[in-house]
């Protein structure tokens, strides 16, 4: 392919005679300069060795660059082809996952410029150059970022990127809805049928992958199980959010209680009171605000049974659900010690 310039912005000083063209597999070499750079470290510290360039996990973003379908990226070299950096993006699937996993349909993408070309413009007009590219193949794009590189932050935030959770190691997540994710306001509720058994482990699945690469080690195969799935479907109790025909979040709404919740300091004003299970947002879809829908869906469905609270339990390590039960009102009562650790009681009287 020919390479593509830059037409709209050879006009910028910093930025003339510069051009776009594909990473090939000639590129491998540069690939490993361009991931090291990618891998950055504050200022204020010493840089991590090459040598972890080596470390699977890592490896897995450029390995044998060009060797599989969904491999895609970029350079921007000079006119005389210099080469001042480049983007790409590739399927990483367990248990080379990465840390801005998502699914299995969405590419994880890195950029990142030599040291030399930082600092001219480069970096939005070619990050911009394969998101127009990756449009046609893919319905969203992530990445992570070290959150002390504001300067990077800024550049996904001004390219549509938006933050969603802390993965690996601290990094923010970041998501690029490369067509626009449905409105929440048109996202449909009802509850879930025996069709959907599919559907809803696939979504637990994804969720699962997620917080381990978030290394939140709070479900797993054993729970929960399509067994749990199939029981919330029968007694009616379990809830699906809805984008189009696609299945994007979940609740159970019932009146079983863990008995490893007797003990916890649970208010005799809640009596009778209902609990909520197995609360789920597929990772793409996290920080749009369905969970909070989800919640307060959960506190209508007790009113209209006439209970009087609501009672949860969440991973006292999933700093994301913590937070999310104490912005709605909910009351911490205590700890229980599960099969995966420490989990923190939350009441709400309603």
């Amino acid at each position: 392919m020919k390479p593509n310039p830059i037409h709209s912005l050879t006009t910028g000083g910093n930025k003339s005679g510069f051009r776009i063209r594909p990473l090939g597999k000639s590129d491998q070499d540069f690939l490993w300069d361009i991931l090291y750079e990618a891998l950055w470290d504050p200022p204020a510290g010493p840089r991590r060795p090459r040598e972890v360039l080596e470390t699977p996990i890592i490896a897995a973003y450029v390995a044998d660059w060009g060797s599989g379908p969904h491999d895609l990226g970029f350079v921007i070299e000079t006119e005389q082809g210099e080469r001042a950096g480049a983007v790409w993006s590739r399927l990483l699937l367990p248990p080379l996952a990465g840390g801005a996993f998502l699914d299995s349909d969405t590419p994880q993408l890195g950029i990142a410029l030599l040291p030399a070309f930082q600092g001219r413009g480069l970096g939005e007009p070619l990050l911009h150059h394969h998101l127009a590219a990756s449009a046609a193949r893919y319905d969203r794009m992530t990445l992570g970022v070290h959150p002390a590189n504001r300067r990077a932050i800024h550049l996904y935030e001004r390219c549509g990127f938006e933050r969603y959770t802390f993965g690996r190691g601290g990094y923010w997540n970041m998501v690029r809805h490369l067509h626009g994710p449905a409105p929440v306001a048109s996202l449909r509720l009802r509850h879930a049928i025996p069709g959907d058994q599919t559907a809803l482990l696939t979504l637990t699945q994804d969720c699962v992958t997620a917080m381990r690469c978030a290394d939140i080690d709070q479900w797993d195969e054993i729970y929960p199980s399509v067994e749990n799935i199939a029981t919330d479907i029968e007694a009616r109790t379990l809830d699906v959010l809805c984008a189009g025909r696609d299945i994007v979040a979940c609740i159970t709404v019932d009146q079983l209680f863990d008995p490893l919740w007797q003990g916890l300091d649970w208010s005799s004003a809640g009596e009778p009171p209902i609990a909520v299970h197995r609360l789920m947002v597929h990772p793409s879809q996290q920080g749009r605000g369905l969970a909070k829908r989800l919640m307060h869906h959960a506190e209508d469905v007790a009113r209209a049974k006439g209970c009087l609270s609501i009672r949860l339990d969440t991973f006292l390590q999933n700093p994301a659900a913590m937070a999310l039960y104490s912005r709605l009102g909910y009351r911490r009562t205590g700890i229980a010690m599960m099969r995966k650790g420490e989990f923190v009681g939350f009441e709400k009287l309603l």
